[in-house]
């Protein structure tokens, strides 16, 4: 079985409207009972992506865990910036690139925005999953 991969464009391409629309994509993995791992390229977006699940909505909560803070009962969702110990059926990717551990999952979701550099950077690792014959999908997010 396939690897699916979500790609979803945004029509704004700030980053604060990215990290936005991964929050609400956090917390509907959250309100389904599913377990995601956020992958983030380094420390720094990782502690700006779990600052922004506290404040994103005033009233959403989105319990999750920072790679390295410990809980007597995990929560499903965990902010990272390298491979988790366990495998995730669901992974969003928040980094500039594939994520080498992302065959362990059934998903992988990429969000589209950011300058024509980026841009062009998600469409290399589009390129690459659909060598690896992951199942593709794009969404246009006209709202976002």
């Amino acid at each position: 079985m396939s690897v699916r991969v979500d790609f979803y464009v945004l029509a704004q391409a700030n980053e604060t409207a990215g990290l936005q629309f991964a929050c609400k994509l956090a917390e509907k993995a959250y309100r389904h009972k599913q377990r995601m791992y956020v992958y983030c390229a380094d420390q720094a977006t990782a502690h700006r992506f779990d600052e922004l699940l506290w404040t994103f909505d005033d009233i959403s909560f989105v319990p999750h865990l920072l790679q390295g803070e410990t809980a007597k009962y995990p929560p499903a969702i965990n902010i990272g910036y390298s491979e988790p110990q366990a495998s995730y059926p669901l992974i969003l990717n928040l980094s500039h690139e594939i994520p080498a551990f992302y065959s362990n999952s059934k998903r992988v979701m990429e969000i589209v925005f950011g300058d024509e550099t980026q841009r062009a950077a998600t469409r290399e690792r589009f390129k690459q999953y659909r060598a690896d014959s992951c199942d593709m999908h794009t969404h246009q997010m006209d709202k976002y």
